[in-house]
């Protein structure tokens, strides 16, 4: 059933509809994109000496209209790319490009609920 709904997720977007107003009754994906990032600022802005944000990938290759956000945690950085209109909700230092990538779990984000970041 999943895999018939994830199909159908991909014939809309292929005709053009907005997955982002998708809704679980609550909160659309649109709400719920933002609201991370509200969080993960949060996060970031309460741990300044250690979050970042870069406009550049670790490449050095910029992708239009995206920063990506991180913090270096005693596991390795979390992150996540953001659209540049929440870039001023970052109060972190501004690096010249994204550290490598460290591929980080769902189980690692969980990890941030008893870790020192």
């Amino acid at each position: 059933m999943i895999k018939e709904i994830q199909k159908q997720i991909d014939r809309a977007k292929v005709n053009g509809a907005e997955i982002e107003l998708l809704s679980d009754g609550n909160r659309t994906f649109r709400d719920l994109y933002h609201e991370r990032m509200i969080l993960f600022a949060a996060l970031c802005n309460h741990n300044e000496e250690k979050a970042w944000k870069a406009k550049l990938r670790v490449d050095g290759k910029v992708v239009e209209n995206y920063f990506v956000a991180g913090v270096e945690t005693s596991f390795g950085n979390i992150e996540y790319p953001f659209h540049m209109e929440n870039w001023g909700y970052f109060h972190v230092k501004q690096i010249v490009r994204v550290p490598e990538w460290g591929e980080y779990t769902a189980d690692d984000v969980a990890k941030l609920l008893g870790v020192e970041v």
